[in-house]
């Protein structure tokens, strides 16, 4: 009974079936892939108010919360927070926190003096070095991966889902079609470069068997593996990089085609250590 005093004039006229049916549905409006992560954030959100007792949503709750977060989590990751948690709260709450301008004003003078990390850059002479002379017994997948990735600008997912009937492999051309993007389209580009093309036909002669339908599978000391990371050395670029183990990104630039310039590509990298590039082609 108290619930359905709650329950506004408009809501109290849906039929309870509907209203669950509703509540279902909800979740699936959060973007699919980081649904979970969006869920998380909110039910951390939530206990922390449990232990505050804290009522509801507000400005001055979230003002509170977000100031404890910002001696923990960097400027960006608040603005990741607070993009999570908008979304959410919108949902489970009605409440649209954007209207929380002094909350916005909080963060952004968080962001003011934060200096990100900039991502190492690597050169076309050192991706070229890296290709040449990178021994095919360790790093042969992954240079296949590389050229895949870089010519293509494919995300993760990407390569992780492409199968070997999207490949088209010719003399002098190889043909890749992307039947699921990102932005739930299809997408095709060509590798035209020699050595490129050379290299990924090498690791195609070089798969175990022709009835795997997946593309990637590693080799790990001239074995065949499943591919579960990207490897590469430090070694290869001029001067050698310093090793940052906290790295663990792995996406295409935003700058991927975008006005005809070509795309850049940000790998997780695993030497001894994990290592960060972001890898811009001139």
């Amino acid at each position: 009974m108290s619930t359905e005093k709650n329950l506004t004039g408009m809501e109290q006229c849906t039929p309870p079936e509907l209203r669950e049916a509703a509540k279902n549905l909800e979740e699936k409006l959060l973007p699919e892939k980081s649904r979970t992560v969006y869920l998380k954030m909110y039910a951390e959100y939530k206990d922390w108010c449990a232990k505050k007792e804290v009522a509801g949503t507000s400005e001055d709750v979230l003002l509170v919360y977000f100031e404890e977060q910002s001696k923990k989590k960097k400027p960006s990751t608040l603005w990741s927070v607070y993009s999570m948690l908008r979304s959410t709260i919108s949902l489970k709450e009605d409440i649209d926190i954007s209207k929380y301008y002094k909350l916005v004003a909080f963060i952004k003078r968080q962001n003011a003096a934060y200096k990100p990390k900039k991502s190492s850059v690597f050169s076309r002479a050192e991706i070229t070095k890296f290709l040449l002379e990178a021994p095919d017994n360790d790093f042969l997948s992954t240079k296949a991966i590389f050229i895949t990735g870089l010519a293509g600008a494919c995300r993760p997912e990407e390569l992780c889902n492409m199968h070997m009937k999207d490949i088209t492999i010719q003399d002098d051309i190889i043909i890749v079609n992307i039947p699921h993007t990102k932005n739930a389209t299809s997408s095709k580009f060509v590798i035209t470069e020699l050595l490129w093309i050379k290299i990924v036909k090498k690791y195609f002669t070089n798969r175990p068997s022709p009835d795997m339908p997946k593309v990637l599978i590693g080799f790990r000391g001239g074995k065949p593996i499943a591919v579960r990371d990207l490897r590469f050395q430090a070694a290869f670029s001029d001067p050698p990089l310093t090793v940052d183990e906290s790295s663990s990104a792995y996406k295409p630039d935003s700058s991927r085609r975008i006005k005809g310039v070509v795309p850049g590509w940000r790998m997780v990298l695993f030497p001894n250590n994990i290592v960060k590039f972001l890898i811009h082609m001139c």
